[in-house]
C-alpha cells in the first residue's frame, strides 16, 4: 500500500502514471474513473487560467498513461486491448467504449493490478 492509501483519489492517479507504459494487468472501475476526472477537471482549471503552454505539456505527459489505462480497464472486462480500436467506428465505438468502461470487471486479476 502506498504513502497516499490504496482507494484514494491521488493514489489512483498516482498509479496511472506509474504505470504509463504498462499494458499488462488490470485497472479497476475506480482507478480508470479517478484518472479520467482528474485528466477532465485539470484540463478545465488549466483552460479558465488560460494556461495553454502547461495543457499542451499536461497531454503529452499524460497522453501515454491515458491510453495504456484504458487498455488495462479492458483487460479488467476480460476483453483483449485491442477492443480500444472500436473508438474508430462512427457515431456508435466510443459510446460503446464508454458503457463498456462503467461495467464492473471481471476480478480475476484484481491483485495483479497493484
Amino acid at each position: 500500500m502506498s504513502v497516499l492509501g490504496e482507494f484514494s483519489a491521488m493514489g489512483n492517479v498516482a498509479k496511472a502514471y506509474k504505470k504509463s507504459f504498462t499494458l499488462k494487468g488490470t485497472a479497476s472501475r475506480s482507478e480508470f474513473w479517478t484518472f479520467q476526472g482528474f485528466i477532465v477537471l485539470s484540463t478545465a482549471v488549466m483552460m479558465v487560467l488560460a494556461l495553454a503552454p502547461l495543457w499542451v505539456a499536461f497531454c503529452l505527459i499524460s497522453i501515454s498513461a491515458a491510453l495504456t489505462i484504458q487498455v488495462r480497464r479492458l483487460h479488467d472486462l476480460g476483453r483483449s486491448g485491442f477492443w480500444i480500436l472500436v473508438v474508430f467506428v462512427p457515431y456508435v465505438g466510443a459510446l460503446g467504449l464508454f458503457l463498456a468502461y462503467c461495467l464492473p470487471g471481471k476480478g480475476a486479476a484484481d491483485s495483479s493490478s497493484s
